[in-house]
């Protein structure tokens, strides 16, 4: 049951296609969180399989939504398997600029090219035009590299999932759920096209 104004965590994807199981991984992993009083017990942990409307029906009227999904590697946005990208859109590496390119094209890659419905970036561009973009929307992409199908993740996507989950978790517990600066979660150097989480 919904509870209006509370937080949810919706990891997207498919657990029988290797990497694309990265989302349910995090929601899976959050879930030991909780047990372990470490997750706000109003949050809401969902998966799905990343079809718009659903997506869209599963954060309304929530405080913040943080989605979880994985993304093929784009070697034009200089991400390997593994790494994550943080985009809150309206703060940070969601502006312009490399860093904004970079998760923008990452956004772009979650879905199909992973192997399931058409995935966050599609549920973004159709709440923007319906108006039901939650008040903070926060999407992690998670680099795979395996999306063939069976169960299990690739060993650089499993490291990942285990550091989100507890990014979230730090993340879900400020007080206030206030937006936070992505210098502040993660490394981003000239050099570099995008954010990348800090080791």
């Amino acid at each position: 049951m919904k509870s209006a104004g509370t937080p949810i965590v919706i990891g997207v994807g498919e657990e029988f296609l290797h990497d694309d199981g990265a989302g349910p991984a995090v929601v899976a992993q959050l879930r030991e969180l909780a047990a372990a009083h470490l997750v706000p017990p109003d949050t809401r942990l969902e998966v799905c399989f990343g079809e718009p409307t659903e997506l869209i029906e599963l954060w309304r009227d929530a405080q913040v939504a943080i989605v979880v999904d994985a993304a093929v590697p784009d070697a034009g946005a200089g991400l390997a398997a593994g790494e994550v990208v943080r985009w809150e859109p309206g703060h940070g590496s969601g502006g312009t600029g490399r860093a904004g390119a970079a998760a923008l094209r990452v956004t772009a890659a979650l879905g199909p090219a992973a192997g399931h419905a058409l995935g966050p970036g599609a549920a973004l561009a159709l709440a923007n035009v319906l108006d039901r973009v939650p008040e903070r929307l926060v999407l992690y992409a998670v680099v795979g590299t395996d999306f063939s199908l069976g169960p299990g993740l690739s060993e650089p996507v499993a490291r990942a999932v285990d550091t989100v989950a507890h990014d979230i978790a730090d993340e879900l517990r400020r007080e206030g759920l206030s937006a936070r600066s992505d210098r502040e979660l993660l490394s981003w150097s000239d050099d570099a096209p995008g954010p990348r989480l800090k080791p």
